[in-house]
């Protein structure tokens, strides 16, 4: 990956002891077939969709501001796709003008200074690799590969300190702490996410967890019912910073290569939380898409932890193209990390500081209804979604033909997937909840050509996995209850090796 120009192109487990360390050994060999597979189904096109955009090399700059188009009216149409073919997703106007409305809600908040929400991959103060370079006071080596865009940003960051004596790169914050998971963010009166907004008064949030919650320590649930739990816990996190006029950068979690079905479940979580940014419409950072072409995934020894260089002064600023420990910086997982984030407060402060109406023009946007009669169109692989039946949805079926599935009188939305090959997929609703906290909310059928519910193929209360020939299908997400289950995340993803749905 190479830095280049930026907006327009494209608990029912607890985590180890706090202060432990989380993270298992094991061989590696696993990382390069499994990865391997992961990428090359990373973008899947479905017939009747628009030409796909050149994919992005990686985080763009922003283009000067009188390049940048203006939409003369609010777009017609669904809500932005945040597709899996860019890093960073897309801000235009009507995206732009609700970050300006979340960052007025409290003036008492600073919209320089930003907060770091995560695990151990966001740890560590001025001594850790994860933007510490940023601050002087690290005595870091920075080169910013002569980008003006990144420049601007990482000194506006700086113009207010996040306490007396710590800017917003070097704080160890207290909304993260090593070994934990996206639940503790959120758990305790006040909770780690509320101390740290109210101890440095964040405009923006930087949001990564993952890299515990994939691994399930012995739970036994299902891979889509912990993806659902972490789907739960990280929407707690987001709308708590919604609710309190902070900002969210969502970020997709780094792959993690100790363990085989640590690696299977990545699409699922990734994908968890960008259905979430989405539907939220916040910025989102596929970190992990950046991350699967590296060598070694990007990762140190351990398998778990971003890489960088440990040879003389700290480089993990470093994005030009000079090569350090036998590899070029933008090869290290944490260089890479540094790159994108910055890349995305480079891109919120456009908006919240600069006033910039929007980044990107016309993205793609979700088309139809949501109805048997016109579903919502699945036109790309990954395909991800967030709605609320019960304000969003119809009433139109109440039961389906599969043998055993379950009557679901409640209010029901629909999507279309049209396949051109063979496909392996995983279908997954995710909700917050799992078998561990109760009955499911939602029933979810896979439908064939016809799109009636009595040509109904397979059904499950969570996660549909199946290998399906070139054609049209639709998939139901229907609610048990006649009132609805509340917010549902859709995640539509080709199997990962291991899955079992080949």
């Amino acid at each position: 990956m190479r830095p280049s120009t930026l907006p327009s192109a494209p608990s029912p487990r607890r985590a180890r002891a706090r202060g432990g360390h989380p993270f298992r050994g094991g061989a590696r060999g696993i990382a390069p077939r499994l990865a391997a597979s992961l990428l090359a189904s990373l973008l899947v096109s479905c017939p009747g969709e628009r030409a796909p955009a050149a994919p992005d090399a990686g985080p763009k700059a922003s283009p000067p501001r009188s390049a940048v188009r203006e939409e003369e009216a609010p777009p017609a149409g669904g809500r932005p796709l945040y597709l899996a073919d860019r890093t960073q997703s897309p801000i235009p106007r009507d995206v732009a003008d609700r970050l300006r409305a979340v960052g007025g809600r409290d003036p008492g908040l600073r919209p320089a200074v930003f907060m770091k929400v995560g695990d151990s991959t966001s740890a560590g103060g001025i001594r850790g690799p994860f933007l510490a370079c940023l601050d002087p006071a690290s005595r870091a080596d920075v080169n910013l590969g002569g980008r003006s865009d990144l420049a601007e940003a990482a000194a506006y960051f700086r113009t207010v300190k996040a306490t007396a004596s710590e800017s917003s790169y070097a704080r160890d914050s207290l909304a993260v702490e090593v070994g934990q998971n996206a639940e503790w963010a959120t758990t305790g009166s006040p909770s780690p996410l509320e101390r740290e907004v109210a101890a440095v008064r964040p405009g923006v949030a930087l949001v990564m967890f993952g890299s515990n919650d994939v691994g399930c320590y012995g739970c036994g649930l299902a891979d889509a019912e912990m993806a659902s739990i972490y789907f739960g816990n990280m929407r707690r996190i987001v709308d708590g910073l919604l609710a309190r006029g902070v900002v969210p950068v969502v970020s997709s979690m780094p792959p993690r290569s100790d363990d085989a079905a640590d690696l299977r479940r990545l699409p699922l979580f990734a994908n968890a939380t960008r259905a979430l940014a989405q539907g939220r419409e916040v910025p989102f950072i596929d970190y992990q898409r950046e991350m699967l072409p590296l060598p070694g995934l990007g990762l140190g020894p351990d398998g778990v932890h971003p890489s960088f260089c440990r040879i003389g002064p700290a480089t993990a600023c470093r994005f030009d193209d000079a090569s350090c420990g036998g590899r070029k910086f933008l090869e290290y997982g944490y260089n890479v990390r540094n790159l994108v984030t910055l890349e995305a407060l480079a891109r919120v402060k456009a908006v919240l500081a600069d006033g910039v109406p929007a980044l990107d023009a016309s993205p793609p946007r979700m088309r139809g209804q949501g109805t048997f009669a016109s579903p919502f169109q699945a036109e790309r692989l990954p395909f991800t979604d967030l709605r609320d039946p019960a304000r969003e949805g119809a009433r139109k079926a109440a039961s389906y033909g599969c043998p055993g599935s379950k009557a679901a009188p409640g209010p029901e939305v629909v999507y279309r997937l049209a396949l051109e090959r063979r496909t392996a997929l995983r279908i997954a609703v995710l909700d917050g909840s799992s078998t561990l906290s109760g009955p499911s909310r939602f029933a979810l059928f896979l439908l064939g050509a016809s799109g009636r519910p009595e040509d109904c193929l397979r059904s499950s209360d969570r996660s549909i996995g199946a290998t399906l020939a070139p054609g049209d299908y639709r998939v139901v997400v229907d609610s048990l209850a006649q009132k609805g289950g509340g917010e549902f995340a859709l995640v539509v993803v080709e199997c990962a090796p291991g899955d079992g749905c080949e």
